[in-house]
């Protein structure tokens, strides 16, 4: 289970991200998973990339 970021608290202009485009690397767990998720809740389309392939 991904922790909750508490979504729209990172951004204070959640228009300026919607229809924009985030790359995550290291975002498969932790606070890097956290982010991604965030940014998705705010319409960001966000690509995650991570090595470590025990992560979840």
């Amino acid at each position: 289970m991904t922790p909750d970021c508490g979504s729209g608290v990172w951004f204070a202009e959640r228009a300026a991200l919607v229809g924009t485009v985030a790359v995550i690397t290291g975002g498969a767990g932790g606070l890097g998973s956290s982010i991604a998720v965030d940014l998705a809740a705010n319409g960001v389309r966000v690509a995650v990339i991570d090595l470590d392939e025990r992560a979840q």
